[in-house]
């Protein structure tokens, strides 16, 4: 009886998401809950009162372009979810009522680890540097500690020879792969933040246009692109690699 409300959420948003204020989560899965929506939090920069509530509306017009990385199995309202927020949709939630479940849930304990492989996965398409900076600042702080410590060892060894401040090492070769590490980790996390926003360029999608023109309009994702053409006939998508190959090209 609430899909009228999440009708009337559309009109003002890209997706309507209901979200269920009253139930239970028992003592156990509560942790991993928690962990799972700070994470998609953080990537997303968003509020999400619910992550995988499965009772949604959303034009199929936004959604479509995501067909390459959409899964076929649970976690399909986890990541349009975090996709759409990610690309800066607008996601409404309306509140709705959680009933007893009849029957027993389907999730596992190790589902856990699945769901935040996901949500990393997903960071790693359309916001890699909020994985990759933590990373990069956890080893530039590992080994900047390393380093004092290596220099207070080194004035300690000072006071009985003077010499050993040049001849003996003073920065251990920890410190060093710690440094380089948090380097090359911000590198690598700076490319791949400029090859999504490359292949984010490609994306013309017309929010305001009606679906006649957005029928016709080219939809590009980061693991694939779908082309709609006039008559419905929907191409399938092309290999990931290929994606990221023209957008080097075009860099």
């Amino acid at each position: 009886n609430r899909i009228p409300d999440l009708l009337d959420a559309l009109e003002s948003a890209d997706m309507a998401v209901g979200a269920r204020v009253s139930r239970k989560i028992s003592f156990i899965r509560r942790p991993a809950k928690l962990l799972l929506k700070h994470l998609s939090q953080y990537i997303t920069g968003e509020s999400i009162p619910d992550l995988n509530s499965g009772m949604r509306v959303f034009n199929k017009r936004f959604a479509r372009q995501y067909l390459g990385i959409l899964p076929d199995k649970f976690s399909f309202t986890t990541t349009i979810t975090v996709a759409m927020l990610c690309d800066n949709f607008k996601i409404n939630y309306v509140p709705i009522d959680y009933y007893k479940r009849s029957g027993k849930s389907k999730i596992v304990p190790w589902d856990f680890v699945n769901f935040v492989i996901l949500v990393l996965r997903l960071s790693m398409l359309f916001n890699p540097l909020k994985v990759f900076v933590p990373a990069a600042l956890l080893c530039f702080l590992m080994g900047a500690m390393k380093f004092a410590l290596d220099i207070a060892f080194a004035l300690i060894r000072a006071h009985s020879s003077a010499s050993l401040l040049i001849t003996a090492p003073v920065v251990s070769a920890s410190t060093l792969i710690m440094l380089l590490s948090g380097l090359q980790i911000l590198l690598v996390g700076m490319m791949s933040d400029g090859l999504s926003r490359k292949i984010a360029n490609h994306m013309s999608f017309d929010r305001t246009a009606p679906p006649d023109a957005a029928r016709e309009a080219t939809q590009l994702s980061p693991m694939g692109h779908v082309r709609v053409f006039e008559n419905k006939m929907e191409l399938p998508a092309p290999d990931k690699a290929e994606i990221f190959e023209n957008a080097l090209k075009n860099a």
